[in-house]
Formats: structure tokens, sequence, C-alpha cells
């Protein structure tokens, strides 16, 4: 299970001080950071479960080098580009196939909609500043909502992973 204390906390905190702003610059500042926080999150999380779930699929130490190198690799969550080669590289094909067949869809859908969502929100701001005033950036209200659905589509990939290695245990 993702821990989500921390995180819970810094968004809250931001969107506290989004209400309270006195400028108008200032909740584009704390939505932008809202999104780049909980983006940080949703990769260590990300991070943690293949680290967590890896030496139950991978039990030679040349395997699990590969993996962890191909971990420390990656640098986002967008569900093709990231998240399906390292399944792939983690449990092959066959695992990703059994996997897909035994997940929620709707956990998973709104998991991969708001990481792809959030992949392409991170990517723009954090490649450009703010110059004005007519940027659209979502709120901390409304990213603090993203996390619900991307940290309970986590625990249940999470547990999916887990449960796909027992299986693969018991072959």
């Amino acid at each position: 299970m993702v821990t989500k204390y921390y995180i819970t906390r810094n968004l809250r905190s931001l969107n506290r001080k989004y209400r309270r702003s006195k400028t108008q610059a200032e909740p584009l500042y704390y939505s932008k950071l809202a999104i780049i926080e909980l983006c940080g999150w949703i990769e260590i999380s990300l991070d943690e479960i293949f680290e967590t779930n890896a030496p139950k699929f991978a039990n030679q130490r040349r395997y699990s080098k590969k993996f962890a190198g191909q971990l420390d690799k990656t640098y986002g969550f967008h569900e093709v580009s990231h998240l399906q080669p390292l399944i792939i590289a983690l449990v092959g094909y066959s695992g990703l196939e059994q996997l897909e067949a035994s997940c929620d869809r709707r956990l998973m859908g709104g998991l991969h909609r708001n990481l792809n969502e959030l992949t392409d929100m991170r990517n723009r701001l954090a490649h450009t500043y703010i110059k004005g005033f007519g940027v659209t950036i979502e709120s901390p209200q409304l990213i603090l909502g993203r996390l619900e659905h991307v940290a309970n589509g986590l625990d249940h990939f999470a547990e999916q992973l887990d449960l796909l290695a027992a299986t693969l245990r018991d072959i």
C-alpha cells in the first residue's frame, strides 16, 4: 500500500495557501507546485512498488541488477512510455497480459488516465515558466482529487502484482 500521508499534507497546505493568495500570481505558483509535488510522489511510489516486487520475479542477481538499472533510467510514469516497459521487463508479455486481465478496469483506467494527463501537465510546466496570468493550471484542490484516483490505482496495481508473483511461485 502506498503511503500518502505526506503528499496529502503537502497538497492540503498548498491548497490553503492557494485559497489565501494575495496576488494574481500566487495561485499559479501553488498550482504548479502541487502538480510537481504529486508527480514526484507518483515516481517515488512506483519505484517502491517495483523495488518491492522485483525480487519476487527475478531470482538471479544478474536479472535483478538489469531490472534495477532499467528502473533507475526511467524518469516518468506515462502508461505506454514508462509503465508498460517496466512491467514487461519485470514479468514479460505473458505476465503483462495476466496482470491486465486480473486488474479492475475502472481503477486502472482512472490510474492510467491520471498518469498520462499528469505527465502532460508536468512536462508542460517543467519546461516553461509563468509569464503572465492567462495560464490555466489545475488548482491544488483538483490535484488532491487526482491523488485519490492515483493512490487507489497504485494500491490495486501493487496488490495485483503481488498476486501475480504468488501465482507464478505456485506453478
